[in-house]
């Protein structure tokens, strides 16, 4: 039964390389409601040019719906004591392009082919420069709104292949700009179709960070709002030992890496999931779980054994789920 299962997103899997991937169902219930009679209202309401997938023309966003994205996605960036992006209109081509082709084919890919409905270069650029979410076409398909889709991305709970790497572009202090796109409605023969795109890199240039960059990235960190955390998604952390190179961050051995969780009443069970230096987000990344985190409850987080050109590199950082900001 398609209405018991819901989306993963995917992601391009390193910096200069897209892989490809189909969209894949799992059981998710929330993205299947039979009687979202609004879908088509809600999804038309999103753009300033409606699309029109049947001719291929993927539309244009409003300018309070782009507003909103880039303040959610800084607003995100900001709980990590990320700096903030800013955003790039002269790619939006790019990302509408790549939204109208996965709204259009039903599935998500970071290297479409060419005989894929709707096929454009510009789209092609898009899709293999950015995330990727929704490619899905069903009479039962919810409406999502854009600010679900980021904070999915950042959970990463739906990845079409467990890791972070949403996440990690979306966190990344040298990711300084971002261009969204989304195409979505209702199809002829009554379907419903959605899908949507953040472009992170490939950009025709890219300003450096626009504020200090932190000595890492973790996930979560600090008080930390509830809404974007999920159970079930991994916890992450990335060190950042050149903050003007880059490229020189790939280079962190995790080999040797040890992560102990701990709370006032003792160690909490962790597991290292993955040790990822492929440049997703331009940076390492320790991928760990720790069981079901509860809200309100303060954890110390211990990262050891990491080393960079022979010298050693230990890092400590607490943090506290914290549902007192609101949904």
């Amino acid at each position: 039964m398609i209405g018991k299962y819901g989306i993963i997103f995917t992601v391009a899997g390193s910096v200069g390389t897209c892989t490809p991937a189909s969209a894949q169902l799992v059981p998710r219930p929330s993205w299947f409601v039979p009687g979202d009679q609004a879908f088509g209202q809600e999804e038309a309401a999103l753009f300033a040019l409606p699309p029109d997938i049947s001719r291929c023309v993927a539309g244009r966003i409003t300018d309070s719906e782009r507003a909103s994205v880039l303040t959610t996605l800084n607003e995100i960036r900001a709980a990590h004591g990320v700096p903030p992006v800013t955003y790039d209109r002269s790619s939006e081509d790019e990302t509408m392009a790549a939204a109208l082709m996965m709204a259009a084919n039903g599935q998500l890919s970071h290297q479409p082919p060419t005989n894929w409905r709707c096929y454009s270069v510009p789209g092609a650029v898009g899709a293999g420069s950015s995330n990727l979410a929704g490619g899905m076409v069903s009479p039962y398909l919810a409406f999502s709104t854009s600010r679900e889709y980021l904070v999915g991305w950042l959970t990463d709970v739906r990845n079409m292949m467990r890791g972070t790497g949403h996440r990690r572009w979306l966190l990344s202090p040298f990711v300084t700009q971002v261009a969204f796109g989304r195409v979505g409605g209702q199809t002829a023969d009554g379907n419903r179709t959605s899908a949507a795109v953040l472009k992170t890199f490939k950009f025709a240039s890219e300003p450096p960070p626009s504020g200090p960059v932190p000595d890492f990235v973790a996930y979560p960190f600090g008080d930390y709002p509830q809404r974007f955390y999920q159970q079930g998604a991994l916890l992450s952390f990335s060190p950042i030992v050149d903050k003007v190179n880059r490229w020189n961050n790939l280079k962190v051995d995790l080999a040797r890496a040890r992560v102990i969780v701990s709370t006032a009443g003792g160690v909490v069970p962790s597991r290292i999931e993955s040790r990822s230096n492929l440049g997703v987000g331009y940076a390492t990344a320790l991928e760990f779980s720790a069981g079901s985190l509860v809200a309100g409850t303060p954890y110390h987080v211990e990262i050891t054994g990491l080393s960079y050109n022979g010298e050693p590199l230990n890092y400590a950082y607490d943090f506290t789920l914290d549902n007192s900001a609101g949904p």
